[in-house]
């Protein structure tokens, strides 16, 4: 099993266990999404700026449908360059990934920084 695909299964494992149709995360379970998607990211973006997008994605999605946790999945599949067109993200994820790049960019390998920007400008997303 790949490491985002375990991030999956334990996204999955969250909202499964959410006793509403709303997202309510407890700090306990948010700090263990943080820590696990900074663990998956850290060797492309660095670890300060994978918590704190994964921070700021928990924050905008608090409250709404507990499937939206997918989002998270998503995003670090799209850094960890496992994204494919099944993955549904929104103009406000884009956005993130973007600003991250931007905020990360003298932290992120050169190589990697061009592969993830030519992956934005791929699917329309490059502002």
């Amino acid at each position: 099993m790949r490491p985002v695909d375990h991030f999956f299964s334990q996204l999955a494992q969250i909202e499964r266990s959410q006793p509403s149709s709303e997202l309510a995360l407890d700090r306990e379970t948010a700090d263990h999404l943080i820590r696990e998607f900074s663990r998956l990211l850290t060797g492309v973006i660095g670890g300060p700026a994978a918590e704190d997008l994964c921070f700021r994605i928990l924050e905008r999605i608090q409250g709404k449908k507990p499937e939206l946790l997918q989002k998270v999945g998503n995003i670090a599949a799209f850094f960890l360059g496992e994204f494919d067109d099944t993955l549904d993200l929104d103009e406000d994820d884009w956005t993130e990934i973007q600003e991250t790049l931007e905020d990360a960019s003298e932290e992120i390998d050169i190589d990697t920084l061009t592969a993830l920007m030519g992956e934005l400008l791929a699917v329309g997303k490059l502002k």
